[in-house]
């Protein structure tokens, strides 16, 4: 069975790098920050940039806050922040020791920051293959193409595994199950709402669902 995995918010706790991009892009555009928080609990119920714009002091102008925002977030002393959840550090090892084909798909941008942090943190020995967006534009729409590629060249039965709405989606775009953790960068009311197959509260609860094939 393939495994799309899904790699901030889902592996990687990314709370500290956003908020810092958040503040600095905030800052560089003339306006106040939201508190950590505040922003925080903004990204967790899915508010988007065009909305937290508006939030700030004073409201910013979103085209120039987007752009300050993105030249921050793969830059490799914001990505230094990131750390690997607890739980992923445990359970990848033994999907992997247990046959399962583990593909990283991810909506980063820069594969050369990718691959050094991915290094850094121990995790390409896990993993057949990463799937990157690089500079195709679009949402969710880019990682339901990456993952559509893929399941054309690698046959099988396979699932998703992430975080956010855009990976609910773009799981069952492909008719892929998707289980989504409530504990990263959406809150589960959310999550709730778009269908997933099941929401889990830890990455620790994988191995058994997919090693009983428990109906997901």
């Amino acid at each position: 069975m393939i495994i799309y995995f899904d790699l901030d918010g889902t592996l990687l706790r990314v709370r500290a790098r956003h908020i810092k991009a958040h503040q600095e892009a905030a800052l560089a555009c003339g306006g106040q920050p939201l508190s950590e928080g505040h922003y925080w609990d903004c990204v967790r119920h899915g508010l988007g940039s065009e909305k937290i714009v508006l939030l700030t002091e004073p409201p910013l102008d979103l085209e120039r806050y987007n752009a300050e925002r993105k030249k921050r977030l793969e830059a490799p002393d914001f990505l230094a922040l990131d750390t690997l959840a607890e739980e992923a550090g445990a359970v990848l090892p033994g999907l992997a020791g247990a046959g399962f084909e583990l593909v990283l798909t991810t909506l980063r941008r820069d594969s050369e920051t990718l691959n050094a942090q991915l290094n850094r943190l121990g995790l390409n020995p896990f993993f057949k293959r990463v799937l990157c967006r690089g500079q195709a534009e679009g949402t969710w729409t880019v990682k339901r193409d990456l993952i559509a590629a893929d399941l054309d060249e690698h046959h099988g039965p396979a699932v998703m595994v992430g975080d956010t709405e855009g990976d609910i989606l773009a799981a069952r775009a492909n008719h892929l199950s998707c289980l989504c953790l409530t504990t990263g960068s959406r809150h589960a009311s959310l999550l709730a709402l778009y269908g997933p197959s099941r929401l889990i509260q830890s990455l620790d609860e994988l191995p058994e669902l997919l090693a009983n094939r428990v109906r997901i």
